[in-house]
């Protein structure tokens, strides 16, 4: 329960990072965004609001992003669309985007499995 350690930043040689359904609350972990050897990053299931943040796109090594599960708002950042590397992107259930599918969501080419659902 509480907010995410912002000292998960020094694990710079982090590939896996698997916090699902672990009760963190406050806004997605900008500190995160610092650990470019992320492969995997499953934020989902928590208590997470807010935006998600356009520096997340400095994750170049993401393969895998899951944010589903959340209270997050906003737009669905364009940036998302430089994580070319993506194959799995879950950004749906209880999350209340506005603006609609960004474009540059067609960037990534890699993609087999995109879930919105329910998302608003």
């Amino acid at each position: 329960n509480g907010s995410f350690p912002a000292n998960f930043s020094n694990l710079t040689d982090l590939q896996v990072l698997d916090a699902y359904n672990n009760n963190f609350s406050g806004p997605l972990p900008l500190e995160i965004s610092r650990l470019t050897k992320l492969q995997h990053l499953h934020l989902g299931g928590n208590y997470f609001e807010g935006n998600i943040p356009p520096q997340y796109s400095n994750l170049e090594s993401l393969t895998y992003l899951a944010l589903s599960g959340n209270s997050l708002t906003g737009i669905i950042p364009p940036e998302i669309g430089n994580l070319v590397k993506l194959e799995q992107l879950y950004i749906g259930y209880y999350n209340q985007y506005e603006g609609g599918i960004p474009f540059s969501l067609g960037r990534l080419t890699n993609l087999v499995r995109l879930d919105m659902a329910d998302c608003g």
